[in-house]
């Protein structure tokens, strides 16, 4: 996480990537005026499932990919898909567009087998129809013997990836975005709003914190945070993320790591953003991004 540099000439800089936003709106942020949008608002949209890792766990996204085609396959049967190759099932009936942001951890090892279980920040209590789809699927495909191909560049004895639900962004204009995910897989259909993802207008103000600076400390963090419906940052929300299947950082690393997050936390009070718009709504909207910190000679 973080490495030694040489002291002297020594300058600061942080930077600081473009947030990217995170999933579908949450049910919780979408507040009356997105339960009173005009159908003129909406279009009918993509629903897809897809393999989502972090840098530690790459080399199982090809496995996790080939998991997301074959449970894919069965939740569009699930949903009354009848066959036809350009059409996907319609789910209005059975799942909201604002409850299709949840999914499970899959767990696999040299074996091939895996393991699954709900993600742990999944905002609903409740499984969707879509979760149940999922689940059912996964249940059927391990008793069936289904296994994933170990890669020959695992570092690991254990690999995990998040198997998710994701949106298509249907713009303003009502064209249509495919998510941004490793071969993503089409499964359903809703009718969807169309969303402008929070902009930031004004960025956070961070400073190099004091010890990882006296001690010549860098890393890259990734936070995750709210941006609520006036553009503000939701400081109670700002939580660092961390790989599923790796320890956290203890002793004289982790203070340098708590440092950092803290560092951050305390910047994004200043930042400002134009809030999310979901067919002309503001709406609370969790975004991710990544903050870098380096000593250069």
């Amino acid at each position: 996480m973080s490495r030694p540099v040489l002291a002297f000439a020594l300058t600061l800089s942080l930077s600081v990537a473009t947030p990217a936003r995170s999933q579908a709106v949450d049910p919780a942020y979408a507040g009356a005026c997105v339960a009173r949008l005009p159908r003129e608002a909406f279009i009918r949209a993509p629903v897809f499932l897809a393999a989502e890792t972090d840098s530690a766990n790459r080399p199982i996204l090809r496995g996790g990919a080939m998991l997301a085609l074959v449970a894919g396959d069965r939740i569009r049967k699930a949903f009354g898909w009848t066959g036809g190759e350009k059409e996907l099932p319609v789910g209005d009936s059975i799942q909201d567009w604002r409850h299709t942001h949840s999914g499970f951890l899959i767990t696999t090892s040299p074996s091939g087998r895996f393991a699954w279980r709900r993600l742990t920040d999944a905002a609903d209590t409740v499984l969707t129809a879509a979760d149940r789809a999922l689940e059912h699927a996964l249940l059927a495909l391990a008793d069936e013997g289904q296994r994933l191909s170990w890669p020959n560049d695992a570092r690991s004895d254990s690999l995990s990836f998040k198997l998710t639900f994701t949106r298509s962004l249907v713009r303003k204009d009502l064209r249509i975005v495919p998510p941004e995910a490793y071969y993503p897989v089409p499964v359903f259909s809703l009718m969807t709003p169309w969303e402008q993802p929070a902009e930031m207008v004004a960025p956070p103000r961070i400073s190099y914190p004091l010890a990882p600076r006296r001690d010549f400390r860098e890393g890259t963090f990734i936070i995750e945070y709210v941006v609520d419906t006036t553009g503000a940052v939701d400081i109670n929300s700002v939580r660092d993320r961390w790989p599923a299947n790796k320890p956290r950082l203890t002793g004289e690393r982790g203070k340098y790591y708590a440092d950092f997050v803290q560092a951050v936390r305390n910047g994004l009070r200043h930042a400002r953003f134009r809030p999310e718009l979901v067919g002309g709504c503001a709406v609370r909207q969790r975004v991710v991004q990544s903050f870098n910190f380096a000593l250069a000679p």
